[in-house]
């Protein structure tokens, strides 16, 4: 006998899925639909419904996804509204996304553990800049993510390009105490350390 606790959320999209690599999705259908988040309480979520085929970046091999639900978050949403130029979600039906494994970068108890993140998708012929800025209970914005979507399709060929390799976290530093300071957290400034570094050099030059 199964508990019926075994399918909630068996069906939706999760960063474990992505594990061996990224995935590359056809949005079906998008609607607004009210779940149990993780206090038990309900919650209105947008649920995206797509067709997906993930890459192993180590094999190459290209698997259709057995997944095909995914509860997408503000971060998330608003990353696709960039990448499909319109913030109507009836609009992003029938377009591709890549979708890959990535450390969280909101502060909060989530930070640094992994999730699902748009990447980019083989719609955009350039890569898009996007700063984020949430707001937090109170309406207190904090400091803005930087995020940059991925063209996933090739250069001057009309081509698609093959779903790319996920890019490799980036570490985080810490303080002579072993402590991380909120301006090295990513989401804090450019996710490029050596940008962050060349800026502030910069910056104590012109003082």
């Amino acid at each position: 006998m199964t508990d019926w606790r075994s399918l909630r959320g068996s069906n939706f999209l999760t960063w474990e899925d992505l594990q061996d690599g990224p995935a590359l999705c056809l949005i079906t259908e998008v609607r607004g639909e009210t779940m149990l988040n993780d206090e038990e309480k309900p919650s209105k979520e947008v649920l995206v419904v797509f067709e997906g085929k993930a890459r192993n970046r180590q094999t190459g091999e290209v698997k259709t996804l057995a997944k095909t639900e995914w509860t997408a978050n503000v971060v998330n949403c608003t990353l696709m509204e960039h990448l499909f130029g319109t913030p109507h979600y009836e609009q992003w039906i029938g377009h591709r996304v890549l979708l890959e494994k990535q450390a969280c970068e909101v502060p909060g108890k989530y930070l640094g553990q992994p999730c699902v993140r748009v990447a980019g998708g083989p719609e955009i012929d350039h890569d898009i800049p996007v700063e984020i800025v949430l707001k937090m209970k109170g309406g207190k914005k904090r400091k803005p993510i930087q995020r940059v979507l991925r063209a996933t399709r090739s250069r001057g060929s009309g081509q698609e390009a093959p779903i790319p390799p996920v890019a490799p976290e980036p570490s985080i530093p810490v303080d002579s105490n072993g402590e991380v300071r909120d301006e090295d957290l990513p989401g804090y400034g450019p996710e490029n350390l050596d940008e962050w570094e060349a800026a502030r050099k910069s910056e104590r030059g012109a003082a």
